[in-house]
C-alpha cells in the first residue's frame, strides 16, 4: 500500500519586546534681556535716544525670541555697550552653552543684517569684546523656572556647567570702541560696522543609572 504522509500544525507561544523612543530637543530662548550701560550719542538733540538713534530689535520664532538686533547710529570713538540676557533651555535636552563665535567686518554700504561673508580680524585692534556667563545661585531656592536676573551670580565658563530644562544662564557682553580708533578716522567715518555673536547650545552626554528589576527578580551565579 502506498505510504500515506500526515501533516501536524505545531502549537507554538511567543513574548515580545517592544520599544519606543522619543528624542529630545535642544532649543534655547533669550527669555528676557536688559542694556546695564550705554555711551551713545544723541545726534539730533531731542533727549531721546532709545528708539532713536539706539533701537534693538527681537527677532522671534513662533513664541520664542531667538535673536536680537542692534542698530545704533552715529557712533564714534568711546562708544560702549553693556549688554545682558537671560538664555533659557525650553527644550527636553540638559545642555552646555558653547563659547560665542564672533564675526566682525566693516562695510562701505549698509550691510543689513545679512550673515557676514568674511570675519575681519584686523579690526580687533581698534575694538573689544568680553562675554561672561553666570549661572543660578542656590540660595535663592529652585533654579528651575527662575528668570530673577539678580539670582544669577556665579560665574562659569562656557560648557562648564550643565543646564537642565527649565534652567537658565545669564550672559553678560561688552563692547568697546577703543580711543585709538581715531588714528584711523577717514577709514571709518560714514562706514558700517557689523558685529554677529552666535551662542549655541549642545546637549549634555547621558549619564548612567543603576539597574532595573523585573517582577520575578533575577539570580545569576556566583562569579569563578
Amino acid at each position: 500500500m502506498p505510504l500515506i504522509g500526515f501533516a501536524y500544525a505545531h502549537w507554538t507561544d511567543s513574548v515580545t519586546k517592544q520599544y519606543k523612543l522619543r528624542f529630545g530637543t535642544v532649543e534655547i530662548e533669550i527669555y528676557s534681556w536688559h542694556v546695564d550701560d550705554i555711551v551713545a550719542w544723541d545726534a539730533d538733540s531731542d533727549g531721546v535716544v532709545w528708539g532713536d538713534e539706539v533701537v534693538v530689535t527681537e527677532v522671534w520664532d513662533g513664541d520664542h525670541i531667538v535673536g536680537l538686533q542692534i542698530w545704533a547710529s552715529p557712533v564714534g570713538p568711546g562708544f560702549h555697550l553693556e549688554f545682558k540676557m537671560l538664555v533659557h533651555n525650553y527644550g527636553r535636552l540638559p545642555v552646555r552653552i558653547r563659547a560665542p563665535v564672533w564675526h566682525i567686518g566693516l562695510f562701505s554700504e549698509d550691510p543689513c543684517f545679512d550673515p557676514l561673508q568674511e570675519n575681519q580680524t584686523w579690526l580687533l585692534d581698534y575694538i573689544s569684546y568680553t562675554t561672561q556667563y553666570y549661572r543660578h545661585n542656590s540660595v535663592y531656592g529652585d533654579s528651575h523656572g527662575c528668570y530673577n536676573a539678580s539670582h544669577y551670580d556665579l560665574p562659569v565658563g562656557p560648557t562648564q556647567w550643565v543646564y537642565e530644562p527649565c534652567e537658565s544662564v545669564l550672559i553678560k557682553q561688552t563692547i568697546d570702541f577703543k580711543q585709538a580708533i581715531q588714528d584711523e578716522q577717514d577709514t571709518f567715518q560714514c562706514h558700517y560696522l557689523r558685529i554677529d555673536c552666535t551662542i549655541e547650545a549642545e546637549n549634555d552626554d547621558g549619564s548612567h543609572y543603576s539597574s532595573y528589576t523585573g517582577t520575578n527578580s533575577w539570580i545569576e551565579a556566583p562569579q569563578g
